[in-house]
């Protein structure tokens, strides 16, 4: 279960990525200034979008965050997960289906920076840091659940 759920948020962090390619980036390359970009438009509804993707993704780090990793296979993950986190809020981004779009993209920000922060407290193997920035995410998560989807929204559980 745990390596389909891992191959899975492969699969998604590639997907993303190639998506994710289209965003004007500037800065980064000057060749691509003159490449003109694809509109992005998103290809199903966000309650879609973050069972296919998110869910698989929290599994994984939900798991891991039950206890300090013993292994560098358990840090990897953890830190896999969030920067998926971080790529997928990109994703997020994209989708426009909420009257209040100021307040959609502050909070799909401070996901985004709150999952660099996870990943960043797994690469230094702090989990006392790593805890506390899953808790963040999990509440940024919750928050915007609450805002946007208050009937439906799941209530994620730490």
């Amino acid at each position: 279960m745990r390596k389909s759920i891992r191959v899975l948020g492969m699969v998604v962090l590639a997907a993303v990525m190639s998506v994710a390619g289209g965003y004007a980036v500037s800065g980064v390359h000057a060749q691509d200034a003159a490449v003109p970009q694809p509109a992005l438009e998103p290809a199903m509804k966000t309650g879609q979008m973050m069972e296919a993707f998110f869910e698989g993704v929290h599994e994984s780090l939900s798991a891991e965050m039950k206890a300090e990793p013993q292994t560098p296979k358990g840090w990897k993950t953890i830190k896999s997960s969030a920067s998926a986190f971080a790529e997928l809020s990109n994703l997020v981004m994209i989708h426009k289906e909420y009257d209040d779009m100021k307040t959609w993209y502050e909070m799909a920000t401070v996901m985004k920076t709150t999952a660099l922060d996870l990943a960043k407290a797994a690469d230094e193997k702090n989990f006392a840091q790593a805890t506390e920035k899953y808790k963040a995410l999990v509440e940024s998560c919750n928050a915007c659940h609450k805002k946007f989807e208050p009937e439906t929204g799941p209530v994620i559980e730490l």
